[in-house]
């Protein structure tokens, strides 16, 4: 005997929004045909994770200073030498539009 339900994507969905994390974790696995593990996120990598993303925002903090600095140095050469801002007359140019 088989049994057939027909689902709306939005019943899916709605379905989907009401499982827990585990849960769609576990959903995930079996659509993807990954094998399911018992400890679904391991507590030991909770602080490796807050960890990365703790030394990601610290890197993209040095690279925005640097840039800026970068920037700053520069502002004098696009100011006063037309090649360097010879092109800045497109700018308004749609290039993209079909005519």
């Amino acid at each position: 005997m088989t049994l057939t339900v027909e689902l709306t994507l939005d019943q899916i969905a709605d379905a989907i929004r009401r499982l827990t994390p585990d849960e769609r974790v576990m959903l995930f696995r079996l659509i993807t045909n990954q094998p399911p593990s018992e400890q679904l996120v391991p507590k030991r990598a909770v602080p490796q994770v807050t960890e990365q993303k703790s030394d990601y925002v610290t890197a993209r903090a040095e690279l925005d200073r640097e840039l800026a600095i970068a920037a700053e140095a520069l502002l004098p050469d696009y100011l006063n030498d037309k090649e360097l801002t010879a092109f800045t007359a497109l700018d308004a140019e749609d290039f993209y539009a079909e005519k």
